[in-house]
Formats: structure tokens, sequence, C-alpha cells
């Protein structure tokens, strides 16, 4: 995994986790016992991954310090201040730093199981620039299908919907740095792989878990307390 470095986001404000996030960033608030954004260089770590650069603006300072007590002596750690700027600003302040073919962007307020190589071997096999994992939501409710006599014909408790959104473990090829200098949003970035039919699908059937509020917090607090991650 030597040709992968990681790039974690954890910049943002945080502002729907407050008040937690008033004197935290978001990525130091623990789940189950752990930080956040340490289940991420856990499981990239678990793979092989030592470079790391972990991009902050919101009380970066208190990010820095997390990393600097060598709780993980065997990899390389480095966060850069990029303030607050757009993402595709924080991922453009490592071009002249990493020297891997491929990044590997992760948001610093997901928890997931995504299996890694395989990730990059489909990002390779598939041949796009740029490669985003996505995941199938479910509803959070019964859903009901009737006929024109108002007569139920079928009934799916919290079903998947076959809508797959963008979790992040996002795979640019080292390239893509040259194209986002044309961008000053990752969204418009993104926007132009599509075009370009240059941005692949890797469908992740794992375990996902976004933090961005106390109920999604409270969430991943109770499974998290019955997952094994197997490392």
């Amino acid at each position: 995994m030597n040709k992968l470095s990681c790039l974690i986001l954890a910049g943002g404000e945080g502002t729907r986790l407050r008040p937690l996030t008033i004197s935290k960033p978001k990525p130091l608030i623990k789940v189950a016992g752990k930080s956040i954004i340490d289940y991420s260089i856990k499981l990239c770590s678990h793979f092989k991954i030592e470079d790391f650069y972990i991009l902050t603006g919101y009380l970066s300072q208190q990010i820095e310090k997390h990393f600097q007590d060598k709780k993980y002596p065997k990899l390389n750690i480095k966060t850069i201040d990029t303030g607050d700027v757009d993402i595709i600003e924080r991922i453009k302040s490592t071009r002249l730093c990493v020297e891997s073919d491929y990044l590997l962007i992760l948001y610093g307020d997901t928890i997931s199981d995504v299996n890694i190589p395989h990730l990059l071997d489909f990002h390779i096999n598939n041949g796009t620039l740029a490669t985003v994992t996505t995941w199938e939501i479910a509803s959070s409710f019964g859903v009901i299908s009737s006929n024109d006599s108002n007569i139920v014909e079928s009934y799916l408790e919290k079903p998947k919907l076959d809508i797959w959104i963008n979790i992040g473990y996002i795979v640019l090829s080292k390239d893509c740095y040259e194209i986002m200098e044309d961008f000053d949003s990752f969204e418009k970035f993104l926007r132009h792989l599509v075009s370009l039919e240059e941005l692949s699908s890797y469908k992740h059937h794992g375990m996902h878990l976004t933090i961005n509020n106390l109920h999604e917090l409270n969430l991943a607090e109770r499974k998290l307390k019955d997952f094994d991650f197997d490392f």
C-alpha cells in the first residue's frame, strides 16, 4: 500500500454537532471511547498505509496535539492547517508533499470498514482518474405500495432504496492535482470528472456511519459497541 497516501479532511466547524464542537473539533469527538478520526487511522494502518496528511482548520491546534503524543509511532502523520477553505483547497495544499501514485481522501466525520486494498484494485482496474466509495441508504420508515383502490400491495420495513451516497474513501490518481487547479470547489471538480466519464463508483456493502449531529452520534455509539473491526 505504499502507492497510497491518506488525506483526512478535518477542518470543518461541525456546527450541527454543537454544543460538543464549540470547544472541540468534530474529528476528536469520542464514539464508543475512541475519537472519530482514530477509527480511520486504525483502519488505514491495518491495511499497511503509513503516510497520512490531516488537513485541519477549525481548532487545528487540538488535532495537531492529538497526533503529537506518539500514539502512532510507526506512521508518518503530518497535520496541515489549511484554514477555512473549500475541500479542494485543502487537497491542493498537499501537492508538493505527496509522493505516492494515488491519494485516498477520507472525511473526518465518518467511520467505515471499507476494504481499502479492494478499493485501490478496483480503481486501478477501472482506469478512471477517480473513484468514489458509495453506500446504499435505507429508509427510516416502513414503505407501503398500494393500488388504485387503496389496497396495500406490499409493505417493506426500512428497505434499502437503491440510492447510493458518497461516503468519502475517494481514490484520486496523482494526475488529478493538475486538473484541480482549474476549480475552486471539490464539487465542481467531481462534476467535471463525471462529464468526462472519469469517475467510478465503488459500492461498499459493509458498515458505515456518518456523524453530523447528536442523533447520529448516539446511533453510532450504540452500533460500535457491538461491532468488531477485526483489528
